[in-house]
């Protein structure tokens, strides 16, 4: 049976330089003896340039994976037994580079990368069995700054997303025929839980993804004849827009991930990845052709178009997010500089034309949420997302 784990995030640019990436997503494999990786192509199930890691394989502890885009790193746990225990390890892979490296640390857990906070973030159990949430260094295996929370109740499904915006991750926990959305926030510890409502008859949640671009949370179910996709309501916990989609009969593995600029919640189930449109609620079955267990999809490069960017290394913009004062460092001094900011539909909000400018400081006036920056000079342009928090 063929094992797959998919991981996901959206990405927020901070203070760093932009640089032109490629829409992509990377899967890890297992070779016999060690890791490696390539890249995946959703349609049609193939991992191409795979490349050797020297890092010898261990049962991953699944669904507990995740990545930071911005730095093309992919985090994951492993565990081995050692003497009737499991010891756990947290692998970082450079998926530009291959460059890898493997610290002990104290369990598993869920894993979610901030670019906002620029931090590795780690749901775990204490043995008491509440949820703790703390900060874990993977170049040392140290977690810090543990916060605990509230006792977990039934079984969590499927794996942890994060709402970049808000700051809370969500995990999704059955207990009998019951569903509870548990929201806990990487920056004040701050826990709550939400009956999810609204369920169909006989229906069993599965997935949970959350849309950093558009704000929206879905779930994929299934009810005793269909597959479902619905949207969840994170402050109500109702499900809205519940729809049918064609899938196939296998039981899921426990992965997915968000494909933002399309649209799309890619999910695992065995021996294969089904991809729905959230916009359509078509879905689609690829069959997996490799040995899969990871999957990594950069979203914020397609998303926003910086691999069109030509006006070189030296622009950067900071911070982001930002609570309204920003700044654009242009690399050099430009003639004539045009901003344009739209929201994500493409509604202009606002333009601005700068003349002999380099240094650029902006505001806005918005409400809470997520824009676009398009920067022009003649031939030159880049676009950029904007998190207004």
């Amino acid at each position: 049976m063929k094992r797959l784990l998919l991981i996901t995030t959206a990405i927020i640019l901070l203070h760093s330089n932009l640089k032109a990436q490629t829409c992509e997503t990377y899967a890890v494999q297992d070779n016999g003896s060690n890791y490696e990786w390539g890249l995946f192509n959703p349609s049609t199930g193939n991992v191409t340039g795979v490349t050797a890691i020297a890092t010898p394989m261990s049962d991953l502890d699944d669904p507990n994976s995740c990545i930071d885009g911005q730095n093309e790193m992919v985090y994951f746990f492993e565990v081995t037994e050692v003497m009737g225990n499991g010891v756990f390890s947290i692998v970082s892979l450079n998926v530009n580079t291959g460059v890898n490296s493997k610290q002990t640390t104290t369990d598993g857990g869920f894993l979610e990368y901030s670019n906002s906070t620029g931090k590795l973030h780690v749901v775990q159990y204490d043995l008491l069995n509440n949820y703790q949430i703390g900060e874990l260094t993977p170049t040392t295996g140290a977690v810090s700054n543990i916060m605990t929370t509230t006792t977990q109740v039934g079984s969590v499904v499927g794996k942890s997303t994060l709402n970049e915006q808000s700051g809370n991750i969500y995990l999704v926990e059955e207990n009998g025929l019951a569903y509870t959305l548990i929201s806990i926030n990487i920056s004040t510890g701050s826990i709550s839980s939400l009956s999810i409502t609204n369920m169909p008859s006989g229906g069993e949640v599965w997935y949970i993804e959350h849309d950093n671009a558009t704000g929206k949370t879905y779930v994929i179910l299934t009810d005793p004849t269909s597959w479902k996709i619905a949207e969840l309501n994170t402050t109500t916990g109702a499900l809205s827009n519940i729809n049918t989609f064609s899938a196939v009969a296998s039981p899921p593995a426990n992965t997915s991930y968000m494909d933002e600029l399309n649209g799309i919640f890619y999910f695992g189930v065995s021996g294969s990845v089904v991809g729905v449109d959230v916009n359509t609620n078509i879905g689609t079955v690829q069959s997996v052709l490799s040995d899969i267990y990871i999957l990594e999809h950069n979203n914020f490069p397609c998303s926003v178009g910086i691999e069109e960017n030509s006006f070189g290394n030296d622009l950067s913009f900071f911070p982001n997010p930002t609570d309204g004062n920003f700044s654009i460092d242009l690399g050099g001094k430009y003639q004539t500089i045009t901003i344009t900011m739209t929201d994500l539909v493409g509604k202009i909000i606002q333009t601005k034309t700068y003349n002999e400018s380099q240094l650029l400081n902006l505001s806005i006036e918005e409400s809470a949420g997520i824009y676009l920056l398009v920067i022009e000079s003649k031939d030159k342009k880049a676009v950029i997302k904007l998190i207004k928090e």
